[in-house]
């Protein structure tokens, strides 16, 4: 039973920490077609009020989904981070939420890794 539990802790930051630098690596050079779009979108939102997102949204990218603006909105505007390193973090927040799920309900681990 200890030996899981390490191994759980183990795998679990060992998957956070590498699919943070894995999104880093990709989303650096992924800059073109729709992205830069969508970059000059995050950047535009950077210190305005939430409630102008929706519009600068529609201007810029033709977005209205309120949960995706404000997602983007607490990275650019309230943790002032750039767009890489914030959809970063959240890539790993998701496949850590993913792994746990899976691992919660007894997943095999050759399925989960």
């Amino acid at each position: 039973m200890k030996k899981q539990i390490i191994f759980y802790n183990i795998s679990f930051w060992l998957l956070a920490i590498s699919t943070f630098f894995f999104s880093l690596h990709i989303f650096s050079y992924y800059t073109g077609g729709d992205q830069k779009f969508y970059i000059d979108f995050y950047n535009a939102i950077s210190g305005v009020e939430f409630n102008e997102v929706k519009s600068i949204a529609y201007d810029e990218i033709s977005a209205s989904e309120p949960l995706s603006l404000l997602v983007l909105w607490l990275g650019s505007s309230i943790f002032s981070l750039d767009k890489v390193i914030w959809i970063s973090l959240l890539n790993s927040v998701f496949i850590v939420l993913l792994y746990r799920f899976l691992t919660k309900n007894n997943t095999p681990m050759i399925v989960v890794v």
